[in-house]
């Protein structure tokens, strides 16, 4: 068995609190200054995720993840004729699944450090976000090697820019700060859909829209050249006051324009 070290987590909506072994090898990963890791029912019914400080070796946050759900070992037996999404909360949890699909949506590559995941499930999840979800983008996923930790100074500087996620369901860095409502809402609605192909239309149709919409604000910028990044929330509540943006906030179209090179846009 692994090697462990007991911390005292407190779960940040009712405050039950529990100390819960957290392994050595994910603790001791100083190339990246945070580390999340998923708690999901083991303190008390809530799910969510404790903020682990590599430099200081402590707890220093937590957030709650407004989804509960948990796949058995049986049921992922039954899903593995068809990928699915709760086949990819079974591998990486709840906030690890909303991690990729931000990934994808804002084409981030994505590295799954673990040596126990098999290759051919690589090839799945590349597939349920291409051909079934339908994000067909330049984002990589893929395999980290080991090599890279051995050599830190190549790990933070190659991957700054990318998502890395271990088997365990441990976040391992995350590219931007944004918070992921977007996501957590595409999963929550996605989740109380029974059908699996009505769930991964909703998916689709919902990403979809949210590029339509990018798109067209970005049209609208392109024609409106005084548009500052002061103004800008201002700009989108006059125009486009029903869109996704302005309901889950004007960081998704802004980390959009920097991920495809359009933050000239704003004056």
């Amino acid at each position: 068995m692994a090697p462990t070290e007991e911390f005292e987590i407190v779960c940040p909506v009712c405050k039950a609190r529990k100390r819960i072994a957290l392994p050595e090898n994910i603790l001791n990963h100083k190339n990246f200054k945070f580390v999340k890791i998923q708690v999901s029912q083991r303190i008390c019914n809530h799910t969510f995720i404790v903020i682990f400080d590599t430099a200081k070796r402590k707890i220093v946050g937590s957030q709650q993840i407004d989804i509960t759900l948990k796949v058995s070992s049986e049921e992922f037996k039954s899903l593995k004729k068809s990928f699915s999404l709760r086949r990819l909360i079974y591998f990486f949890g709840i906030y690890g699944a909303m991690c990729l699909f931000h990934a994808k949506i804002f084409n981030y590559n994505v590295k799954i450090f673990s040596n126990r995941f098999p290759d051919e499930y690589i090839d799945l999840i590349s597939d349920y976000f291409n051909e079934k979800i339908k994000i067909n983008n330049e984002t990589v996923i893929s395999k980290l090697d080991d090599f890279y930790f051995i050599k830190p100074y190549i790990l933070t500087n190659l991957f700054k820019d990318t998502l890395i996620l271990d088997a365990d369901k441990n976040i391992l860095n995350t590219p931007w700060e944004n918070a992921l409502d977007f996501e957590s809402e595409l999963i929550k609605n996605a989740l109380s859909i029974e059908d699996q192909e009505k769930r991964i239309n909703i998916i689709s149709d919902e990403i979809e829209l949210l590029f339509a919409e990018l798109n067209l604000i970005i049209n609208s910028l392109k024609k409106n050249s005084g548009i500052t990044k002061e103004n800008l929330y201002e700009y989108i509540q006059e125009n486009f006051s029903r869109s996704i943006i302005n309901q889950y906030g004007i960081s998704l179209l802004e980390e959009y324009l920097r991920r495809n090179n359009l933050k000239n846009l704003l004056s």
